[in-house]
């Protein structure tokens, strides 16, 4: 399970969530992966060290790159400023894993789901 750096461009806070979000869940369209993934954390308990890396290499880079495109989004006004970035993060991370990690995108445009999920809850923060 690798990933490419998560590196944040000079564009939107929603264009920047959403390419993080494809960069990290566009790869859930394979079968294999999602199972590797939910084996690690099942077995976290017997192999504490495999979890630990796949934290540090997957979980942690990039939770920390969303959380930097929400700081960013706060800093151009395309986020409200009272936003709770850890709730934010969670809220969409969640939503867009639950989303596409489901059998419900059979035969459906993952990027497009993604899109949808994303502007869905980007919208509820915008400023009015």
């Amino acid at each position: 399970m690798t990933r490419p750096p998560l590196v944040l461009a000079e564009q939107s806070a929603r264009d920047n969530l959403m390419a993080l979000m494809n960069a990290n869940f566009g790869h859930l369209a394979e079968q294999k992966e999602i199972a590797m993934a939910g084996a690690i954390v099942a077995e976290a308990k017997k192999f504490p060290s495999l979890h630990e890396q796949y934290l540090a290499r997957i979980v942690v880079p990039f939770d920390e790159a969303v959380r930097l495109a929400i700081r960013r989004g706060k800093e151009t006004g395309e986020i409200r400023v009272d936003i709770d970035e850890d709730l934010l993060s969670e809220v969409l991370t969640s939503s867009v894993h639950a989303l596409t990690s489901s059998q419900s995108l059979m035969g459906q445009d993952r990027e497009l789901s993604i899109r949808r999920t994303t502007d869905l809850v980007f919208d509820g923060v915008a400023p009015m």
